[in-house]
């Protein structure tokens, strides 16, 4: 059984300092933490946890709420989590949202309820509730890839600057009238990425004649409908941006049966880089988000709170990444 002493060796610091790392009770420079990690992490070294716990006030328990938590968004943001939080032998307790009827207050009352170091909040959330209306409990809190307008600290994308990129990349390739279909009408994220590309698109010399914006679900048929509205004011676009892969998807299936050639005659841009979006028989334009990164650094900003008590930046912002596919590549757009 490999022992605190076998990873002091390894670290070549002191046993106390590796006791250190694990508890949080005293500040250590973050170039010994990453040697301590390392070390516990090489050698496979599991804390015991009731021992931790009775030497100081951590329980080495982190709560984590997400909508769902199998979604791919999750994992991948779980993952980021994980890679700050295992290797220093804490361990994650997962609430998801639909447990408590997607609703937060009686979400963190739970967790409240419970001895946990800290939580991480990915659940999403719409325009009504940015302003939190409930108590929050007396841990540390973050939240991942949702900004609550409030005092909870967050790590989130910057929407608004991937709506305007979807703008400029569908000048560059030369289109002139372009639409966008949304996804719910009270969705955050969804309205900070149309109105980054409204903007763009005055920027940018474009023209959006579509008469309303257009809301739909973030599911396939959402994108089906849009397309539909689109078709029906005979608009003759040339370019579309969709609020996610999903809608994008819908669209150039309800786009296709008109017989409009994608992306030769209408080039469309979806968002979130979902799996199907690059193996299907027309992949998508899209846009890729951090989600990885936005896991670690919430978790490195909460694991610093709770083990030296730092104060956590109340918002960090991270871009996406547009990631050009069939859907928008060719020499120029028609339809203009």
């Amino acid at each position: 059984m490999v022992k605190i002493t076998d990873v002091a060796k390894a670290a070549g610091v002191s046993p106390s300092t590796v006791s250190h790392v694990l508890n949080g009770k005293r500040p250590i420079s973050q170039r010994t933490r990453e040697r301590v990690l390392k070390a516990i992490k090489d050698l496979n070294y599991v804390p015991n946890a009731y021992a931790q716990a009775m030497k100081s006030d951590r329980t080495g328990i982190i709560g984590f709420i997400a909508t769902e938590i199998t979604d791919q968004f999750s994992n991948m943001i779980i993952q980021g989590v994980e890679s700050v939080f295992v290797p220093s032998g804490d361990h994650l307790l997962f609430v998801s949202g639909s447990e408590f009827s997607e609703d937060l207050g009686k979400t963190l009352k739970f967790l409240g309820s419970r001895r946990l170091d800290g939580a991480i909040i990915s659940q999403s959330i719409t325009e009504s509730r940015r302003k939190l209306n409930f108590k929050l409990p007396d841990i540390p809190l973050i939240s991942v890839n949702f900004d609550f307008g409030s005092d909870i600290p967050s790590v989130v994308l910057n929407n608004y600057k991937s709506g305007w990129d979807a703008a400029f990349h569908l000048a560059q390739k030369g289109c002139h009238r372009v639409g966008a279909i949304g996804g719910p009408q009270d969705r955050v994220a969804s309205n900070d990425r149309l109105m980054g590309f409204h903007n763009g698109v005055e920027e940018f010399g474009l023209v959006m004649p579509q008469q309303e914006p257009i809301y739909s679900s973030f599911g396939f048929e959402g994108g089906v409908q849009g397309m539909e509205s689109l078709l029906n004011q005979s608009l003759s676009l040339d370019g579309i941006f969709c609020a996610n892969d999903y809608i994008a998807s819908g669209a150039m299936y309800r786009a296709t049966t008109e017989g409009i050639q994608i992306p030769d005659q209408l080039k469309v841009i979806g968002f979130d880089n979902r799996d199907f979006s690059s193996f299907t028989s027309q992949d998508i334009t899209t846009f890729d988000q951090p989600l990885y990164d936005m896991g670690r650094i919430a978790a490195r900003h909460l694991m610093e709170k709770i083990r030296d008590g730092r104060d956590i930046p109340l918002q960090t912002i991270l871009s996406s990444r547009l990631i050009a596919r069939g859907s928008t590549q060719s020499l120029s757009c028609s339809g203009s």
